[in-house]
């Protein structure tokens, strides 16, 4: 009977005020974006559409999110999240059970401002010993971006972090913009205009910036280019103009080109473009072949004035485009040639012959010197060389100084702050050249050092070739070498032909490289060499390659001498460094 009465109670009750009762149900889901990934950080609130009241929630790193004790009912499901549209929607909890709900969300359309600028070039100029004008990044609606630079003449600073390359995140209800400063890598730039680009990327779309580098010196030619990003079409032309903004002759070539482009009708590299007097220009041609499948590329232009990198893009910019073209890394990387490894007889070539095919004054003194390899600890002249990367330019004045002013450092050699700053530094000791292979090295998280005797023949002689000078020449010209052309035993020793010598360095890409890529092997100004077993332990060390007071003998591949390397016999004596791999 108590069983009865009960039920029918129970009955009574739940028919007048059964939506009174706290019975509870579920509900859990998850926040999606249109690509399927969840998104997190959304508030999630449930408004009871009866009573008023509302619960919230926010969903985890993978979007997710729950309410495991709710009354049942009808529900309104809001839900705000930075970046997207709120959403809102109408839900029925149910009694004894879990409802799961994916909620997708619509992203807000951003727009990428930099500069204030949309969808146009933006133009920086640098100057030496200035800081950069910094980049200003904005955004309508939420923003993703990062930088895209394919060069490492410069990093930027971004939250007082330097990289190569930054990303960032411009939310709503966060900082309105970004800034980003370039900062120039004076390591990497020789004297002269160095012209290249980069991208700011981002889900609002992309925006080149061009930058304009100028660390050029008095008295000297300068390369201006019209544009270093060209945005066209496949099979239209596209005019390049190239001025000479400084002082002197500016002698430029295109060493890279795409093999999809044409140069003035032209398809060969490298293409030599006509010599140009102050302020005087020309322009260039350049055609996109129709068939070209390729949709971005770069063109180089080397010079005595500077460097100019020209981006080309074929249609609509992308990350991915961009990320995936293999460029070479333009600055002090580029500088160096790879020299593949092999094996030679290092000294002069008399040593195996009883007639020199030329004439000298100290009919012994190749022999000595071919005596010297043969000495112990190395009692041979066979020489094994392992693949290495040599510079291809003896090193700056220029690089030189931002080394001794980084450092503060003294140097031991006297009267070496000279010259103009893209010709060699000169005057210095062994010392002075290792310390700035050991700053460098520190500097750029790389190991460089000097190159060793054996190494500095391998190369001047174009892979261990028998070729007497570092221009794969065998006779010395003062057009295409800078030696003391006029010196007496030059046309003793049938090796030059005698002209009027130079009397002073000349710059360090100057004249003619050898087949691979190396200039000034030969003469301009001595080169400190480290010994071939590394060691360091003594007095003296060798020197290479001759100088412009030397004459055409002193200049040979194969002439080694040694001086103290100390500050004490710097005369005339410089260095290149070799890239440890």
């Amino acid at each position: 009977i108590l069983t009865v009465v009960l039920t029918i109670g129970i009955l009574f009750l739940y028919s007048f005020c059964g939506d009174k009762l706290p019975i509870e149900g579920g509900f859990s889901g998850i926040v999606e974006n249109s690509s399927g990934k969840g998104v997190s950080d959304a508030l999630i609130t449930l408004y009871n559409t009866q009573n008023g009241s509302k619960q919230s929630d926010k969903s985890g790193k993978d979007g997710r999110f729950s309410f495991p004790n709710i009354i049942i009912g009808e529900y309104d499901l809001q839900i705000q999240a930075a970046c997207y549209h709120d959403t809102t929607q109408k839900i029925n909890i149910a009694s004894g059970k879990t409802d799961r709900l994916t909620i997708p969300l619509r992203s807000i359309k951003a727009k990428l401002k930099v500069n204030k600028n949309e969808n146009e070039k933006i133009i920086i100029n640098c100057k030496k010993n200035e800081v950069c004008p910094p980049l200003e990044i904005e955004a309508d609606g939420c923003l993703t971006w990062r930088t895209i630079n394919k060069t490492s003449w410069l990093k930027f600073d971004f939250n007082k972090k330097e990289d190569e390359n930054h990303s960032g995140v411009l939310k709503q209800g966060d900082a309105t913009k970004h800034t980003l400063t370039p900062i120039l890598n004076k390591i990497a730039l020789r004297s002269g205009i160095f012209s290249t680009a980069f991208v700011v990327t981002s889900n609002g779309g992309g925006e080149w910036v061009e930058l304009f580098i100028d660390f050029s010196d008095e008295n000297m030619p300068l390369l201006d280019v019209s544009s270093t990003y060209l945005n066209r079409k496949s099979g239209e032309s596209i005019p390049l103009t190239i001025t000479n903004k400084g002082q002197g002759t500016l002698n430029s070539r295109i060493t890279e080109k795409p093999a999809w482009v044409t140069i003035n009708n032209r398809r060969d590299k490298p293409l030599d473009i006509q010599s140009l007097g102050s302020g005087n220009r020309t322009s260039l041609e350049i055609k996109i072949d129709n068939m070209s499948m390729a949709n971005f590329g770069h063109i180089k232009i080397e010079s005595n004035g500077g460097i100019a990198l020209i981006w080309i893009i074929i249609g609509q910019i992308t990350p991915d485009i961009i990320d995936n073209y293999p460029l070479p890394v333009s600055g002090i990387d580029e500088d160096f040639v790879k020299i593949e490894g092999g094996r030679f007889k290092i000294g002069a070539f008399c040593c195996d012959m009883n007639d020199c095919p030329y004439k000298t004054e100290d009919k012994d003194d190749d022999k000595s010197e071919c005596a010297y390899y043969t000495k112990a600890p190395m009692r041979s002249r066979d020489r094994e060389i392992k693949t290495f990367s040599i510079s291809k330019y003896e090193v700056s004045l220029q690089e030189f100084k931002t080394f001794v002013e980084a450092a503060n450092y003294k140097v031991e050699g006297s009267q070496w702050d000279r010259g103009l700053l893209n010709h060699p530094v000169i005057n210095i000791s062994w010392n002075d050249a290792n310390a700035y292979c050991d700053w460098l090295s520190k500097k750029t998280g790389k190991k460089y050092r000097l190159p060793t005797e054996a190494e500095w023949e391998y190369a001047a002689r174009e892979g261990g070739k028998e070729v007497l000078f570092g221009n794969g020449k065998d006779k010395a010209k003062i057009e295409e070498m800078n030696f003391q052309a006029d010196s007496v035993d030059a046309t003793i020793q049938n090796l030059s032909v005698k002209s009027n010598p130079r009397n002073s360095t000349v710059a360090i890409d100057d004249l003619d490289a050898n087949s691979l890529g190396l200039y000034n092997m030969s003469g301009n100004v001595w080169e400190w060499c480290n010994r071939d077993d590394l060691t360091t332990n003594h007095v003296t060390m060798p020197r290479r390659g001759g100088a412009f007071t030397s004459p055409p003998y002193d200049c040979r591949t194969t002439r080694r001498q040694s001086r103290n390397k100390a500050g004490n016999e710097t005369k005339g004596t410089g260095f290149r460094i070799v890239r440890v791999e």
